[in-house]
């Protein structure tokens, strides 16, 4: 069972991946882009959230290390899980371009808040991935 749990993880992984990749192969759009505002600002935003992401996650810290201060003196602050994701369905409402598939599979990518991330960042949890026993 636990093979399986993990394989339904990679699956979830590679699906954030596989929507943008397969939109260069695709046209196909949600009212063939006669939402385009609506999806230009949702990968805005989505995209606006990915930056922050990395930042907090990746660029913060070592920007600090770099200042000397000590891990402990630095605070913790979380990046906005999933919402970087918005880029995704921004996609599917824009008129087919490849430079705007490009530029979302771009923030999927560099969003470390994201499925694939999150299956990454917990792949030696036993306690999310064991099976648990019965009773």
């Amino acid at each position: 069972m636990r093979n399986a749990t993990r394989a339904a993880g990679v699956a979830t992984a590679l699906a954030v991946f596989a929507i943008p990749i397969a939109s260069f192969a695709s046209d196909w759009r949600l009212g063939s882009g006669t939402f385009a505002l609506a999806g230009y600002g949702l990968i805005a935003l989505g995209g606006l959230i990915s930056l922050l992401n990395l930042y907090l996650w990746f660029l913060r810290p070592w920007l600090l290390r770099r200042l000397h201060q000590t891990e402990e003196a630095q605070r913790h602050i979380s990046g906005i899980p999933m919402l970087g994701m918005l880029v995704l369905p921004g996609l599917y409402l824009c008129p087919p371009s490849t430079l705007t598939s490009a530029l979302v599979l771009l923030f999927v990518s560099l969003d470390t808040g994201n499925l694939a991330w999150f299956v990454w960042a917990t792949w030696n949890d036993d306690s999310l991935w064991a099976q648990k026993p019965d009773g």
